[in-house]
């Protein structure tokens, strides 16, 4: 994964979750203050994007990097049986 789409999903995230945050609102009684609307929205974006994040940008990211290190750990084993 390069670091475009690494950046490229996580904004992609933020910014569905966001739009559905601000749907919600759009739709929703007022709930108080500016100061609370934005405390709630900031709370609802980290719920519901972490997990979000997690599955389509953190656990790829490490089964990518797993993979790679198992496939370096394999050429230096196969150099090293080869030398010996």
């Amino acid at each position: 994964m390069t670091r475009f789409t690494f950046l490229l999903r996580i904004a992609a995230i933020i910014f569905f979750v966001e739009c559905l945050i601000m749907i919600g609102f759009s739709f929703a009684p007022p709930i108080g203050s500016s100061l609370v609307t934005a405390i709630v929205d900031a709370t609802l974006l980290t719920i519901l994007a972490s997990p979000l994040i997690n599955y389509f940008v953190v656990k790829p990211y490490m089964e990518e990097r797993v993979d790679f290190l198992f496939g370096v750990r394999d050429i230096l084993s196969d150099k090293d049986k080869s030398e010996g």
